[in-house]
């Protein structure tokens, strides 16, 4: 589900009627491309007058299979797996993004010459060096795509404060999550001078535990992504801690990790392990993370489309007798 379905609703409207699109999505067609979680937003009202469009319209009607179609892709949402953004804030031990208006940030690499630098936003690297710029969002908040869910990170949610877990040769971290049924968990991270190994230890309510491990590269290296290792930004600039050195290197990267869980049992919560970190580098920083659910429930907007369709392709067939 996702991008599949947008191009089919793109096919069949623009194959209808493109020029009467913009009566039909006074914003135009894009607004069926925003998401939730990882399917397409659920805009009930957006959906709806695509399928009363379809349905309205006589050159329309002698083409069912397209009101079918149409009423198909309303209900993407049907059955979808719920994102669950995870509040990584209790963890955090290090404000590892600058800002405007930000001067105090700890190093994500080595505290010493050679190292000493940071991510900034991407308002800070425009106020910099102009276009050329290239930094995290201001929001900190990154859509889904074919690799990950939504995923909020923290420095978006407080800017000025602590907003990264760092490990420098330090032990695990507990998260309690809301108990229930979880099949993915995604982790925004990198590592400062050098490479290590990100293990979570996924503990669930029927007393056993569970381990899965992910290689987190150096912020400078590339890779393939891979539905369980993958990019949420490339190409970065970075900056000195105290902000006095512009790094524009279009190179930097922070990556996106997903940990596989058991849907099957209640997930209680989950231990971050750092493996290959030190006090001065390799340092891990974890920026963010999110929960996918493994329930799939109708949501009642999506029901009351279905019934809307069947009704509507009914009223189709009496009219065509």
């Amino acid at each position: 589900m996702g991008p599949p379905t947008v191009l089919a609703v793109d096919s069949i409207y623009t194959s209808v009627h493109p020029a009467r699109m913009q009566l039909v999505f006074p914003h135009g067609f894009s607004y069926l491309r925003e998401w939730h979680g990882n399917c397409i937003c659920n805009h009930a009202v957006v959906y709806f007058r695509l399928f009363q469009y379809l349905v309205h319209n006589k050159e329309i009607l002698m083409k069912p299979i397209r009101v079918l179609l149409a009423a198909l892709c309303a209900f993407t949402s049907f059955a979808h797996a719920g994102v669950v953004q995870l509040d990584l804030a209790p963890l955090y031990n290090i404000d590892g993004v600058a800002n405007i208006g930000d001067a105090s940030q700890s190093p994500l690499d080595q505290p010493n010459a050679g190292g000493n630098f940071v991510f900034l936003t991407q308002s800070l690297a425009t106020s910099r060096v102009g276009a050329s710029g290239n930094g995290l969002l201001d929001s900190g908040l990154y859509g889904a795509d074919e690799f990950h869910p939504e995923m909020q990170l923290g420095y978006g949610l407080n800017p000025n404060g602590n907003n990264v877990l760092q490990f420098a040769g330090t032990g695990p971290a507990n998260f309690t999550l809301a108990a229930g049924f979880y099949k993915e968990i995604h982790v925004a991270a990198m590592t400062g001078g050098g490479s290590s190994f990100l293990t979570l230890r996924l503990n669930y309510a029927d007393g056993s535990a569970t381990t899965r491990t992910a290689f987190v590269n150096d912020w400078y290296n590339d890779f393939g992504s891979t539905p369980d290792d993958y990019y949420l930004a490339n190409g970065l600039d970075r900056i000195s801690a105290n902000l006095s050195v512009y790094e524009n290197a279009n190179d930097p990267a922070l990556f996106g990790h997903r940990f596989l869980v058991d849907g099957s049992r209640k997930l209680l919560s989950f231990d971050f392990v750092a493996n290959g970190t030190s006090q001065f580098e390799p340092r891990m920083n974890i920026f963010g993370a999110a929960a996918v659910t493994a329930a799939e429930v109708p949501e009642p907007g999506s029901v009351a489309l279905l019934l809307i369709g069947v009704l509507g392709m009914a009223g189709c067939r009496r009219k065509k007798a």
